[in-house]
């Protein structure tokens, strides 16, 4: 009898030690796929950083060969007034008119 009462708070303590691990491996295995997840999660937000920067660069070469075009379009079209006022310098009203029209166009 005096065996039984010490080996009942034993099974027990053993009993709860299995439950403790039990549980410990199920946080285990939570966490790992929670650290699973978020690499995951920062793989692709690398990638979209990446790609926001690549479309970033992309547009800025856009913007720059944009900006270039129009002023080599500027510089032909006061090429053309200028050789306008040579021929017609008494048209000098519509010319301006002209440059008014190219200026509101160019920015808008």
């Amino acid at each position: 009898m005096f065996v039984m009462y010490v080996f009942d708070p034993f099974m027990q303590g053993l009993s709860e030690a299995k439950m403790e691990l039990r549980r410990q491996e199920t946080l285990v295995r939570q966490l790992t796929r929670q650290v699973t997840q978020l690499e995951k999660d920062k793989h692709a937000l690398t990638h979209n950083v990446t790609d926001a920067e690549n479309a970033l660069r992309t547009t800025s070469r856009d913007r720059d060969t944009l900006t270039k075009y129009i002023r080599n379009v500027e510089d032909v079209l006061e090429s053309v007034s200028l050789t306008f006022l040579l021929f017609f310098p008494s048209h000098t009203d519509v010319l301006r008119l002209y440059r008014n029209c190219v200026q509101l166009a160019v920015t808008v």
